[in-house]
């Protein structure tokens, strides 16, 4: 007989818990926002990320103690036991909060390096996770100074959203109901937005890109993405364009009546993503989409929004599979900014940001 592979929260543990995790999710965004542009005092972005930590042990303790149900015990000692990343990786946190509450020495990130350009794409400050120097580590009770080989092995010297997703993505594995998630179904505070350039991990789900093996990583990437329904609340086809290869729709992804990214899909893509419950439309724009003038946000990144004037569905049809084939046509743009934009997107980067949605104004 096996054990349970997951915790089922009772009735009303739900709620509460829930409510914890989305402080763990809303930390994690702030740290990111924090970290939009050039960030020459550290304490801008230390105060969210010591709030993570300190939601992230909260979590962890009340899930191991509080609970009705000691399934999630049984299962968090089973994955330590056998070496788990994501178990480690709290244990790694549980390290990190013992430092900072017992001996006074926060455990903070320090800045790395900037990333982006000055053609519009913006800016955003890294920054790593410091080691624990020996003459303060030496000063913990015996229990604390036994984490120690989780926090050097998956936390110091790390990008500092790296162990912090990894352990959002162990709490949703452990116990699904745990995460918070908003009207759409994402996860509250994610995507995180794409910095252009880079493959730094933006979302919990995100598989973990290893170096050892970027061939495939890159394919589990372009796995989870094609699995996965887009971001956004709706897309707008713009167009339909036939290359030597495939068939593509492509348009404008909305959220909250403001696009400020595009698509291209397969024609099979859009019939998979209609299918899993994800609304497209069709519609001609004119007079029911208004474009904005360029702005630019804290980071130095340029955007041009693409307005709904009106309730999408009293303007446009939404579209059903089986019905998206046919000839190929073009309501916005042309079709050689669709055939660039099909090109670009072979670019997993341009992918994944187009697929999330992920791109959109930070302004403070």
């Amino acid at each position: 007989m096996t054990g349970p592979t997951v915790v089922q929260l009772q009735p009303d543990e739900i709620e509460p818990m829930r409510s914890a995790m989305r402080d763990v999710q809303v930390s994690i965004a702030d740290y990111h926002r924090r970290t939009a542009g050039f960030i020459a005092d550290p304490d801008d972005y230390t105060t969210p990320v010591r709030s993570a930590v300190a939601f992230i042990q909260k979590l962890n303790d009340v899930m191991r103690t509080e609970l009705a149900t000691p399934d999630y015990r049984i299962l968090f000692e089973a994955r330590l036991a056998r070496g788990d990343h994501g178990a480690r990786t709290i244990e790694a946190f549980r390290y990190v909060r013992n430092v900072g509450q017992h001996l006074l020495h926060p455990v903070v990130p320090e800045p790395d390096a900037v990333f982006g350009n000055n053609l519009g794409l913006g800016f955003r400050t890294s920054s790593h996770w410091r080691g624990v120097p020996p003459d303060v580590h030496v000063l913990l009770h015996e229990p604390t100074r036994a984490l120690k080989p989780h926090y050097d092995q998956l936390v110091a010297c790390r990008p500092t959203l790296e162990p912090l997703l990894d352990a959002c993505q162990f709490f949703a594995e452990i116990c699904p109901e745990l995460v918070h998630r908003d009207e759409t179904g994402e996860w509250t505070g994610f995507p995180l937005r794409v910095q252009w350039g880079t493959m730094d991990r933006i979302h919990p789900d995100e598989p973990i890109h290893t170096f050892a093996d970027r061939v495939g990583s890159e394919d589990a990437l372009r796995r989870w993405l094609d699995a996965r329904p887009p971001g956004g609340d709706f897309r707008w086809i713009a167009a339909k364009v036939t290359t030597s290869t495939d068939e593509y729709l492509c348009g404008l992804t909305f959220r909250d009546g403001v696009a400020y990214l595009g698509f291209s899909e397969s024609l099979a893509q859009v019939e998979q993503d209609i299918g899993a419950g994800y609304r497209y439309w069709h519609g001609v724009p004119t007079g029911n989409l208004a474009v904005a003038g360029e702005i630019t946000d804290r980071t130095g990144a340029s955007f041009t929004p693409v307005s709904t004037t009106r309730d999408v569905a009293e303007w446009a049809t939404s579209a059903a599979q089986g019905k998206l084939g046919g000839a190929d046509y073009c309501h916005w743009q042309g079709p050689g900014y669709w055939e660039g934009a099909i090109r670009r997107a072979m670019d997993l980067n341009v992918r994944r940001g187009e697929r999330l949605n992920a791109w959109y104004p930070i302004w403070r």
